[in-house]
């Protein structure tokens, strides 16, 4: 059917940070009824600020936003559901005993003697479960016993099962499995033939690439470019998105590391989330730790430096028989483990370290300083190892480029440092080997040798390699 109005406009639609770093300047948008519009961009883009802009949790410095044709202020986006915006913001980790039928929210359920009544509410779960393809999944079971990518379809379904006039998916199938990933684009389909306008955040070229109607690319904040069916080709959009040209990139030239191994890993595992990973360093070395966002590399570095103590499996030190136990960061960076977060992940318990690690005031700031200050801070404990948590994220493309270069250097000085990162071509820029992670699972480690973007981007996918 015709629509009259685009379900979207922006107009020079901009956000600065109170730390005048500049979240996203002059974006100029349209998404239409019934088609994707892709918005490619690599962590720290800007995506999640523009979502954040359009479900009123941030004010717009300037532009302005139409939905259906009308001007609509920031403020009233903080009514985003009774607008008919539908939001899926990042994957989280779920807590608790919520079960599937919970977690769907299901509406207009009967009550009995004012409770709602349970055996219709998982009738009507099991229903809609079915309606979406998802067979075979126990609407009482319990979301945290659920895959990550399962988990992330369940909270998918809650959102796409209510009207929306726009949706709004920030790297939605970032955890999931290939055939998790499969069904989701499916359930996708249903929407855009419904009519709902989608704007799609993803830090994939290749799903931006596959799925969108049009497609942007969104880089250090600022709107690179916007292209047509067909217009747009896969190596301009990653050269957009890094700010240089990926198959430019070739690995370091060989370096020397230590024969001997500093830090042994023997089955990490945090329950859903990371399963039994284990690996070595040798002193020196630099081994990247890359997989989509949501599969589980954070996790497990935060894991080793004792910053999610409730898991299972051991740390071996210094060649030694006797595991070290690591239960905190202050564990961590006395047993020879320095870590330096995410800058932009916010987790409260990196501030009750003193001086070792990144002071809040730090957070936000998209440049490659900050996390050097934290490296040669923790160089002055003579750590054996340094653990990284995607240390290129929201930097600009001379920054980024700066930080990989830099990373080598370090680990020349003595310490070996494994870096949990969502980008393959950051990590053939700087690493001697590199482990790919899917599902939170470990599938493959390559040495330099052997680094092939193509190959290990497909495996985090989940695809199949030869």
């Amino acid at each position: 059917m015709p629509y009259l109005f685009p379900s979207l406009i922006l107009k020079d639609l901009s956000f600065t940070y109170p730390n005048s770093n500049t979240g996203i300047t002059s974006i100029d948008l349209t998404v239409e009824p019934g088609t994707v519009h892709a918005v490619a961009g690599l962590s720290g883009a800007g995506k999640s600020t523009l979502a954040e802009l359009l479900t009123g949790k941030l004010e717009a410095s300037k532009g302005t936003i139409h939905l259906e044709g009308q001007l609509t202020a920031t403020r009233e986006l903080r009514n985003a559901d009774m607008l008919g915006i539908r939001f899926v913001g990042s994957p989280r980790v779920l807590m608790g005993n919520e079960s599937v039928a919970d977690h769907l929210r299901l509406d207009g359920l009967p009550t009995r003697f004012g409770f709602i009544d349970g055996h219709e509410k998982l009738k009507r779960a099991e229903h809609m479960l079915q309606s979406f393809g998802i067979l075979g999944l126990d609407p009482k079971a319990k979301m945290i016993e659920l895959s990550a990518g399962m988990q992330r379809l369940v909270e998918v379904l809650s959102v796409f099962s209510k009207t929306s006039k726009l949706l709004i998916l920030d790297d939605p199938s970032a955890p999931m499995r290939t055939e998790e990933r499969d069904l989701f684009w499916q359930i996708l389909d249903k929407q855009r033939v419904s009519g709902s306008g989608i704007l799609l955040l993803t830090s994939s070229s290749e799903e931006a690439h596959q799925f969108g109607d049009r497609l942007s690319v969104l880089r250090d904040g600022l709107w690179i470019s916007t292209r047509g069916p067909g217009e747009a080709f896969l190596a301009q959009i990653n050269g957009e998105m890094l700010g240089y040209d990926p198959r430019s990139i070739r690995p370091n030239s060989a370096r020397i590391v230590g024969p001997e191994t500093v830090l042994r890993v023997e089955g990490i595992s945090i329950e859903n989330i990371v399963y039994s990973a284990s690996f070595k360093l040798k002193r020196s070395e630099v081994l990247g730790i890359v997989g989509l966002q949501g599969a589980g590399q954070s996790e497990l570095v935060r894991a080793l430096v004792g910053s999610l103590p409730n898991h299972s499996g051991e740390v071996f030190l210094r060649g030694g028989a006797v595991p070290t136990k690591i239960n905190s960061l202050e564990n961590s960076l006395s047993a020879g483990i320095g870590f330096v977060p995410d800058l932009l992940g916010g987790y409260s318990e990196y501030r009750v370290v003193k001086s070792n690690l990144v002071s809040p005031t730090m957070r936000g700031l998209n440049q490659s300083n900050p996390i050097r200050h934290q490296l040669e801070t923790q160089l002055a404990n003579h750590p054996i190892a340094i653990a990284l948590d995607n240390p290129t994220r929201g930097m600009s493309s001379g920054n980024r480029v700066e930080m990989l270069e830099y990373l080598p250097y370090l680990a020349d000085l003595g310490p070996a440092l494994v870096i949990a990162s969502t980008s393959a071509s950051d990590m053939i820029h700087c690493c001697d080997r590199i482990g790919v992670m899917v599902g939170g699972a470990i599938k493959q480690i390559f040495d330099r040798k052997d680094f092939d973007l193509q190959r290990i981007e497909k495996l985090m996918r989940g695809d199949s390699i030869r």
